[in-house]
């Protein structure tokens, strides 16, 4: 498969993970950047579109402290679930309008979100619903999870600006502790194929 290139049969919405070997935060700012750019370019969300990384001062302060459960199935999810059950119940039966319970369900979810995802800097397509990337800051680089199909078509050549600044990548069709953080499925996907700075842990891809 070409570099960046969805495979025929590969699910829309599914996640990508990478580790990018650097904690500077100003490297860390660029990454999240071009990824934020390369999104813009692709995705047909107005949200998601010009989002901006600031530039922080320290590597622990970009990352997203994600308890590790989904905000649409986890426990968090299911705390609010009558509650929902009821905004459209209220609208079905004409307590409220349909303008009423979008704001309320939209001020519920953000709620959720909230929690899920305490420091969310970056928003992708992503599968089973959660668009927030968790960003997670390691000793010696971070790992972001983040919904792939606005990213992989490479449109504005990210990948390559990550090359050109030397740092090691891992991802998580040659890593398993990377697969093993994936939110959803990676479908084969790769980014970094031929980057002479690629590490794998000998886990074949697909």
């Amino acid at each position: 498969m070409e570099k960046g290139v969805l495979e025929p049969l590969a699910p829309n919405c599914s996640e990508a993970v990478m580790k990018f070997y650097t904690t500077d935060p100003k490297e860390m700012q660029k990454i999240l950047q071009w990824i934020a750019d390369e999104i813009s370019t692709n995705t047909g969300f107005e949200g998601h579109q010009g989002q901006k990384i600031p530039l922080l001062k320290a590597a622990k302060e970009y990352d997203t402290n994600w308890p590790g459960e989904m905000a649409y199935s986890g426990e968090e999810s299911k705390k609010h679930k009558e509650e929902i059950t009821k905004i459209w119940k209220d609208r079905d039966s004409g307590i409220t309008t349909q303008e009423e319970a979008i704001k309320k369900f939209d001020e519920i979810e953000e709620k959720i979100r909230k929690k899920s995802y305490p420091n969310s800097m970056l928003k992708a397509c992503a599968g089973l619903g959660d668009n927030d990337a968790v960003i997670t800051v390691q000793k010696d680089g971070f790992v972001l999870n983040i919904g792939n199909n606005d990213i992989s078509q490479d449109t504005t050549k990210w990948t390559g600006k990550v090359e050109k600044m030397g740092i090691k990548v891992s991802e998580a069709e040659y890593s398993k502790e990377l697969m093993d953080k994936a939110r959803d499925c990676c479908c084969g996907i790769t980014f970094f194929d031929g980057y002479g700075k690629l590490i794998k842990d000998g886990k074949s891809k697909g």
